[in-house]
């Protein structure tokens, strides 16, 4: 099991498949919250480099018009 707990500052996460190829899931975890998985987090601090590598993988998070926040 891979887990991001309460991290000191929020993390942003992708997890790829075994080749590093393909994005299988990607989210945020607050430092508030925990995340667990039974595969590999690819983790960044930096929010705009998290957008970059899902942007070279053809996803746009959508964001929420109201808040701002990412829908996940």
């Amino acid at each position: 099991m891979h887990s991001i707990i309460y991290p000191s500052q929020t993390t942003y996460w992708i997890i790829f498949n075994d080749t590093q190829t393909l994005v299988n899931n990607y989210g945020i975890t607050e430092t508030t919250q925990r995340t667990d998985s039974k595969y590999e987090f690819t983790t960044y601090l930096d929010e705009q480099q998290w957008l970059d590598v899902l942007a070279q993988h053809g996803i746009v998070p959508d964001v929420d018009e109201e808040t701002g926040e990412y829908l996940l």
